[in-house]
This record gives structure tokens, C-alpha cells and sequence, in this order.
């Protein structure tokens, strides 16, 4: 349980996580003299407990505890005083869970040449924009989806809900993304295509979570750090 203490760090995770920091207060009966290891002390009284873990969405209980740091005293601290090691801790788990694995940046080079030479030996050309002749423009995907006012508001047959492609907006800014944009026509709240503009740190990680979307069309140069899919 997450407890009635307050947050100190908040980072989104993919999949509708996030990871926190949390820190709550126990009086003195609450530490066992002698038995209970401390990470250090703090003025007053009491003990000062920051868990590090994961939660799903706004849930105040937490699906996995990574850590958890115990100081001696209350030290008077509001939550952005948090001792350097909890705050270290927060920083080092969050480049953990967000870091794709160097096997697997290696694959997904792989599978991302064979794409780009197999788009490279048909005509050369990328998928053209679908839609009749309406004007569309392109929108910042998370304000464009949270202001609408319809419970399917993007590619139905694939996501399902506009939450859900809230969440994947939000991943892919996780991941690396400089911005993710809806491409909608003037007039509709609807939409089925999606542009991520991503950058040479980040390419592979997006490649990789962009690929596990199973876009129906992908068009994607080598290099461009920009992708435009589109799903059915």
C-alpha cells in the first residue's frame, strides 16, 4: 500500500505504469532498535520511509516494490528534500526499465534494414495519406486525444478506446519521442494516422515499441527519425 504519506518522484512507464517514490512516517514503536537497517538520519524524530516501486494508472497500491529506504528522524523535509540516495535510486531504476537491452537494439537493426530494403525495392515511395480530398492538418497527439469528446476517437479496429491510445502517446514520449501527432481533417474527430517524430538517441527504442503496434501501413526513412502510420 502506497500509504497517506505524499509522492516525491512520478515518472510514466509504458503499459500504463509509472514509477514512484513515495515517502511516509512511522513514530519511534514503529523501529526496532538494533534490528531494522537504516540508510541514515535525519533531525527529529521517528522514521522516515521512501518505497520505490511501480503502480498501474492512478491505483494507490503498488503492483511491485523495487526498494525501500528507512532514516532515523523526520528532518522536517517536504518531498522534493528526499535524501540524494532514494533520489539516485529513482533516477538509476527508471533508465533501467526504460533501457532496451543492447541484444536487442541488434535485432531490431536487423529487422529495420530488411524493412527499409524491402520498402527501397518497391517504388520507392511511401504510403500515400488515405481519406478523400477533405483538408487535414497534423495535431500534438495527447491534447488532440484528451480534448475529445468521443470514447473511440482513433483507429477503433486496433485500440479500441481513446484511453489506450493515450497510453501509447505517453509511451512513446517515454521512449523518446520529440513529438507525436495526430493527423486529422479539419472537420473530423476521427482519425487512423499517426506521426512520431523521434531523434538519433532514441531511434532504436521507438522502432522497436512502434513495431509491437503492428501498424497496417509504415512509412519510414533510414535516418529521418520520423515515422507516419497508419492502421485500419
Amino acid at each position: 500500500m502506497v500509504g497517506v504519506g505524499e509522492t516525491v518522484m512520478s515518472k510514466d512507464l509504458p503499459k500504463n505504469k509509472k514509477l514512484v517514490l513515495h515517502m511516509d512516517w512511522e513514530s519511534d514503536e514503529g523501529l526496532i532498535e538494533d534490528e531494522t537497517v537504516l540508510d541514515g538520519s535525519l533531525p527529529g524524530g521517528g522514521v522516515t520511509i521512501y518505497t520505490l516501486g511501480i503502480i498501474e494508472g492512478d491505483d494507490l497500491d503498488f503492483e511491485r516494490v523495487l526498494q525501500e529506504f528507512r532514516f532515523r528522524g523526520s528532518g522536517g523535509l517536504s518531498p522534493k528534500d528526499a535524501p540524494p540516495k532514494a533520489r539516485d535510486a529513482f533516477d538509476k531504476w527508471y533508465e533501467k526499465l526504460t533501457r532496451v537491452s543492447e541484444e536487442s537494439l541488434d535485432k531490431v537493426k536487423k529487422i529495420r534494414d530488411q524493412v527499409v530494403e524491402a520498402l527501397n525495392n518497391l517504388s520507392g515511395e511511401g504510403p500515400e495519406p488515405r481519406g478523400n480530398n477533405r483538408k487535414s492538418h497534423r495535431v500534438e497527439a495527447l491534447s488532440w486525444l484528451k480534448n475529445s469528446k468521443i470514447t473511440s476517437a482513433f483507429a477503433t479496429n486496433r485500440f479500441g478506446t481513446t484511453s489506450r491510445v493515450i497510453e501509447v502517446a505517453k509511451g512513446l514520449y517515454t521512449l523518446g519521442a520529440v513529438r507525436v501527432e495526430i493527423e486529422a481533417e479539419d472537420d473530423d474527430s476521427y482519425s487512423e494516422t499517426m506521426i512520431v517524430h523521434g531523434s538519433e538517441e532514441s531511434e532504436e527504442r521507438l522502432f522497436c515499441y512502434i513495431g509491437s503496434l503492428h501498424p497496417d501501413e509504415m512509412q519510414y526513412e533510414r535516418g529521418s527519425f520520423f515515422w507516419r502510420l497508419w492502421w485500419d
